[in-house]
């Protein structure tokens, strides 16, 4: 359908920095305008690729708790006896993020439970921070988190503002 998310996110974003921005003669009102055309930025983002993130954040979240179920070193340390169920129930779900293109709202559903997780399996390595047998594990999961940051960060990036004193242009006004 058109016009897109992501063009009527644009539209709106352009008439707002080419035609309101410039207009506006109070410097906070065109500061918090300027806030306004940054959220606006941060959506045409999100439009454009959080499905797409999400989708690989699950799949690789998933892959993560494969290998950590299947490797025999660590079930052999004890080191996730007691997440071992959680990871086998986990595993043992559809995978939607792998099949046909999924409901959005049942995999961000997924992802959340995926998230929850690996916030459990973190507590656990954390835990045993001097275990050197979970070294290749904490390198894992750190990569992992590596990995989600940055494309949380490249949604986030388009809201960042500056916050300092006013310019002297404008006290001089």
């Amino acid at each position: 359908m058109r016009p897109t998310q992501e063009q009527l996110l644009r539209s709106v974003r352009e008439s707002l920095s080419d035609v309101v921005i410039p207009n506006v003669d109070d410097s906070w009102a065109r500061y918090v305008a300027k806030g306004m055309e940054k959220i606006l930025l941060h959506l045409e983002q999100r439009a454009a690729h959080e499905h797409e993130f999400l989708v690989r954040d699950t799949i690789e979240l998933r892959a993560l708790f494969t290998a950590l179920a299947s490797d025999e070193g660590l079930a052999a340390a004890g080191s996730f006896i007691p997440l071992a169920a959680d990871l086998r129930d986990t595993l043992d779900q559809p995978a939607l993020a792998e099949g046909d293109p999924p409901d959005a709202l049942a995999l961000l559903e997924e992802n959340e439970r995926h998230r929850a997780l690996l916030v459990d399996v973190i507590n656990v390595v954390e835990a045993r921070d001097a275990d050197t047998a979970l070294a290749a594990v904490r390198e894992s999961v750190r990569a992992m988190v590596r990995d989600e940051l940055e494309r949380d960060l490249e949604l986030a990036r388009p809201t960042f503002m500056l916050f300092g004193p006013p310019s002297t242009k404008a006290a001089a006004k």
